[in-house]
């Protein structure tokens, strides 16, 4: 048995028999309610679902666009950093050449001479060359610090015209050490940026 819920507005015939067509087709469209309303409910899980995944995926997006925008702004800092570097590098390499070519020329010779000797002491055979310009400067650091070679060490200046009167090379045994100018200048920019890392 089936119980079939009928509208009170339906007029029944007299004898109250309802025909196996019309309940039938009242059987149908209850069923093609119920079909409806599960595919309605389906639709709507599916559009949550799409919302959210929708959502999901915008919220990626987003995040991988903020991702990237952070990243190249980054790299702007980093080439501005660079940038920032090479110009202060440039600044201080010019200070510093300004600087020690105004100094005394012998007092320079003399700081550097003091330095170099002294780490080789006891090397038996030590040449420097530098411009004639520098001649009577070298004579005088010389005879100052000639003595921390030891008593075997030999040291003589060699005059070559050909070089820049910045320019100084010192040759012991095998090495060849050169002080001039624009290498001490390099070294005290080595050791400004060493100082900045730390």
């Amino acid at each position: 048995m089936r119980s079939i819920s009928i509208d009170s507005g339906v007029i029944l015939p007299a004898d109250n028999i309802v025909e196996a067509d019309l309940v039938e087709a009242l059987v149908s469209a209850e069923r093609l309610g119920q079909m409806a309303d599960k595919r309605a409910r389906e639709i709507v899980r599916r559009a949550i679902l799409k919302a959210v995944e929708t959502e999901r995926s915008a919220r990626i997006s987003g995040y991988a666009a903020g991702l990237t925008r952070i990243m190249a702004v980054a790299e702007e800092l980093e080439q501005s950093r660079l940038h920032f570097l090479e110009n202060t590098q440039a600044i201080l390499r010019e200070c510093l050449l300004r600087v020690l070519s105004e100094l005394p020329r012998a007092e320079v010779l003399d700081k550097t001479m003091n330095t170099v000797l002294r780490e080789l002491r006891g090397v038996p055979d030590v040449v420097i060359m530098a411009h004639p310009a520098n001649a009577v400067e070298l004579e005088v650091a010389l005879k100052a610090y000639g003595a921390l070679l030891g008593t075997e060490g030999f040291i003589r200046y060699q005059a070559d015209e050909s070089l820049p009167q910045s320019d100084c090379l010192i040759y012991a045994g095998s090495q060849v050490i050169d002080v001039s100018i624009p290498v001490l200048v390099d070294e005290l920019v080595c050791a400004f940026q060493l100082g900045n890392a730390r």
